[in-house]
């Protein structure tokens, strides 16, 4: 990997960190401390923490890899995995450091990085690049017939559409989530039955789909699958990219193409599920005036 290391004669402070400096000089001259406002106390609640950040360029000047770094005062580093960044959606426990950045593996040639400050999210650019070589330790990275471009692009479309699956896959969960409390609500409200049966329709409709990426639980335990999933799919087209810069096989670019097609036969289920069939249950009950329920907009 590579390692920016970068020294700040002052460490960088928000607004509130300026304040407290301040009033910490009127403490010790004994002097008065004004009660600060509190429109300032809300808007220094509000400022986005400062930081330091190094932007990694290719040759063409494209942006490869951004990296948030500390701003305190004194000597820090900054590490590059020599990838790009992992596409894989947030979550709440998010930790760049589990098990690498887990993107593709940039191809050889020579960056450049620059340094900026962030201070509540505006960027100021302090003028400061480097220039460095990355190259291979292979005398042959990639599989014959390959090259390292065609590598990147290929592990570039994986990687997009792992991004794309994982997220349908928590934007699914979370909609029948909602759909739990749509039934719970509507088993309290004043309407027949025909919403609550709508409601179970979808959510089973949901669940098959969502299967279709990601397996199910109890299918999963028992090694039964009626078709691989587009999950095992991209598992067998991906394995492995982490540690080897080869590229793929034959095998491997057939199942990254039976994935694709497999999702899109899913996403076109999904759109009539969620963006007609549920949109028209979430009208039908603002209509009725069911309760609010999550999923659902701003009540009026």
């Amino acid at each position: 990997g590579a390692t920016f290391t970068y020294y700040l004669a002052e460490g960088l402070q928000g607004s509130k960190d300026e304040r407290r400096e301040a009033e910490k000089e009127l403490e010790k001259q004994n002097e008065d401390v004004t009660m600060t406002a509190w429109d300032t106390v809300l808007r220094e609640d509000r400022e986005d923490a400062p930081a330091a950040l190094f932007t990694v360029r290719n040759s063409r000047g494209e942006i490869v890899r951004q990296i948030q770094a500390p701003a305190e005062a004194g000597f820090h580093r900054a590490a590059w995995d020599l990838r790009y960044p992992a596409l894989r959606p947030w979550t709440p426990d998010e930790d760049e450091d589990y098990c690498g950045s887990g993107g593709v593996l940039t191809a050889p040639g020579r960056f450049t990085v620059s340094m900026q400050l962030r201070v509540d999210g505006r960027l100021q650019d302090i003028g400061q690049s480097q220039s460095f070589d990355v190259v291979s330790i292979r005398e042959t990275p990639t599989f014959e017939g390959s090259t390292q471009p065609q590598r990147i692009i290929f592990e570039s479309q994986l990687g997009e559409l792992s991004r794309a699956s994982a997220g349908t896959v928590a934007s699914v969960d979370e909609i029948v989530t909602e759909l739990d409390a749509v039934k719970a609500t509507l088993e309290r409200a004043l309407t027949d039955g025909s919403l609550y049966e709508m409601a179970v329709s979808i959510q089973q409709r949901l669940t098959i789909a969502r299967d279709r990426i990601a397996g199910n639980e109890k299918q999963d335990m028992f090694h039964e699958w009626p078709e691989p999933t587009v999950r095992q799919r991209l598992w067998h087209a991906r394995y492995s990219p982490v540690s080897q810069a080869h590229g793929p096989t034959p095998a491997q670019r057939e199942s990254l193409r039976i994935a694709r097609a497999q999702y899109d036969s899913v996403i076109a289920d999904l759109t009539q599920i969620v963006d007609v069939d549920y949109a028209g249950l979430k009208e039908a009950m603002d209509t009725a005036r069911v309760p609010w329920t999550p999923g659902r907009g701003i009540q009026d």
